[in-house]
């Protein structure tokens, strides 16, 4: 069975609006939600907020619904961040890591202001924290088949066991629960598919177990796994380090759906 400690709680609606000046004190946890359907109203005014490189990566995609859902993502991700440090959206200026993490590089100010976005599907989430490492993945259920097969090469023995003994209604909560707390650790790792799936077990929830240790033993600290509840058919969940003081979360402004 899946272990699924009590999910960050998301209020009974989607943003933007976000609020106008946010504050985001040492060792919280903030995550967001926006819809990707109502952000579309929204779009001229994201597109002009984004750096050429989020423009092209926007450009990438094939079909114009999924270039504007990344267009939002991205717009979405810059207004938030402006709100939390008083600039305006166009003015964040991002780096990325060796292993392509962003991270903010301009302003910097006295918020040690770290962030994770993912999307999927008609969501985007954020993840915000103050000096900690953080990273999000949401995924839109969708049948895999070929489930099994994908689980037995990214997951534990312990998870596949979980996967394989599930009912077959259960299965894929299982699988995607699963995958969205591995992809949030990696990515509040920063750290991509250079670290393999397999090498640490999620199915405890907040208990993460790891497999095969690893040489650089600084970047071991505690580390807290949460899911996020989110819409029906999604999955979310959230990963962040334990250096600071537990986390808090803050809600999104409700707005119900139009």
């Amino acid at each position: 069975m899946v272990a699924t400690p009590d999910p960050v709680p998301i209020a009974a609606g989607f943003v933007p609006p976000f609020p106008q000046s946010p504050e985001l004190a040492p060792g919280s946890l903030h995550v967001w939600l926006a819809s990707t359907r109502t952000g579309v109203s929204n779009l001229a005014q994201y597109w002009s907020s984004l750096a050429p490189e989020e423009k092209r990566l926007s450009e990438r995609y094939c079909f114009q619904p999924d270039k504007d859902r990344c267009v939002v993502a991205y717009g979405s991700l810059r207004s938030l961040l402006s709100r939390y440090l008083r600039t305006a959206p166009a003015a964040l200026e991002f780096g990325r890591t060796s292993l392509g993490k962003p991270y903010l590089t301009s302003p910097r100010g006295s918020v040690d202001l770290r962030f994770n976005l993912s999307h999927s599907g008609d969501f985007v989430a954020v993840a915000l924290t103050n000096g900690a490492e953080v990273g999000i993945d949401i995924e839109k259920g969708r049948d895999l088949p070929d489930c099994l097969e994908v689980a037995r090469t990214v997951f534990t023995p312990h998870e596949l066991r979980i996967v394989e003994q599930a009912a077959v209604g259960d299965r894929l909560k299982a699988f995607f629960t699963f995958w969205t707390r591995k992809e949030a650790y990696i990515k509040a790792r920063g750290l991509g598919l250079s670290l393999s799936l397999d090498t640490f077990d999620v199915a405890s929830g907040a208990t993460l177990q790891v497999i095969q240790p690893e040489a650089d033993d600084a970047r071991k600290s505690a580390w807290v796994i949460q899911d996020v509840e989110v819409p029906d058919g999604y999955f979310c969940a959230v990963a962040v380090s334990g250096d600071a003081r537990p986390p808090t979360t803050a809600l999104t402004n409700p707005q119900k759906r139009a």
